[in-house]
C-alpha cells in the first residue's frame, strides 16, 4: 500500500514539472513574438502600450484624443502640422538633430485630408533598438473605408529624406531605398519637405 501511495506521489511531481515546462516555453516564445516584431509589420495593442509608456510618449497617447479633435487642435497642440508656417521646420529639425546624437525623439505630425479630417501619425526613434516606431490614426477619416480606419503601429528600421517625382520627402523604410521601394508600399511617407535640407541620411 505505502509503494502505491509513493508512485502516485512521483507520477503528481512528473506531471506537475511536465506542465511547467511546458508552460516556461509557451511564455518565452509569446515573449519573442510580442517583442521582437520584424520591421515593417503590424505591431499589437501592448506595443501600443509599450508606446505611450516611454518618457517621451507619457501623456500623450493617441488613443485618448477624442473623435471630433481636428486640424486646429493639432496646431494648438504644438504638432508638426504639414503645410502651416514654419514651425514644420523647427520642430522637424530638433527630432533629426536629436536622431543624429542617437537621443530618443518624439514628433506629432498632423495632416488634413482633401476633405478637411485629420490623419495623425506619431513617430518615436528608438535609440536603444535603433528604430523607428510610427502610430498612425486613421480614425478621423470619414472618408476612409471603414476597415481602415484604426490605429496601427509599425516598426521601421531607417529614415531619409528621399527625392521622388522632383519632390523631397521624409521616409521612413527598411534596409534599401529606391524609387520601387515607395510604389511597392515597402517605405512610408511621413510628409513632404519644400526644400533640401542638411539632415540628407
Amino acid at each position: 500500500m505505502k509503494k502505491k501511495v509513493i508512485a502516485a506521489a512521483v507520477f503528481c511531481v512528473l506531471i506537475i514539472i511536465v506542465i511547467a515546462a511546458v508552460l516556461t516555453k509557451y511564455v518565452d516564445s509569446a515573449k519573442v513574438t510580442t517583442n521582437h516584431e520584424p520591421p515593417g509589420d503590424d505591431v499589437n495593442s501592448a506595443d501600443l502600450n509599450t508606446f505611450y509608456n516611454r518618457t517621451l510618449t507619457v501623456g500623450n497617447d493617441i488613443r485618448n484624443l477624442g473623435s471630433g479633435y481636428g486640424i486646429f487642435d493639432a496646431q494648438k497642440d504644438g504638432c508638426l502640422v504639414v503645410g502651416i508656417g514654419d514651425g514644420d521646420n523647427t520642430l522637424y529639425k530638433e527630432f533629426m538633430n536629436a536622431y543624429k546624437d542617437q537621443k530618443d525623439a518624439f514628433i506629432r505630425v498632423a495632416q488634413s485630408t482633401v476633405e478637411g479630417d485629420v490623419i495623425l501619425y506619431d513617430v518615436m526613434y528608438r535609440a536603444d533598438l535603433e528604430e523607428f516606431w510610427l502610430v498612425t490614426d486613421n480614425t478621423r477619416d470619414e472618408f476612409a473605408a471603414e476597415e481602415d480606419r484604426k490605429i496601427q503601429l509599425k516598426v521601421y528600421e531607417d529614415t531619409a529624406e528621399y527625392k521622388y517625382q522632383e519632390r523631397l520627402y521624409w521616409i521612413l523604410f527598411d534596409r534599401i531605398l529606391l524609387d520601387e521601394t515607395i510604389e511597392n508600399g515597402d517605405a512610408f511617407i511621413v510628409m513632404p519637405l519644400e526644400r533640401l535640407s542638411e539632415y540628407d541620411v
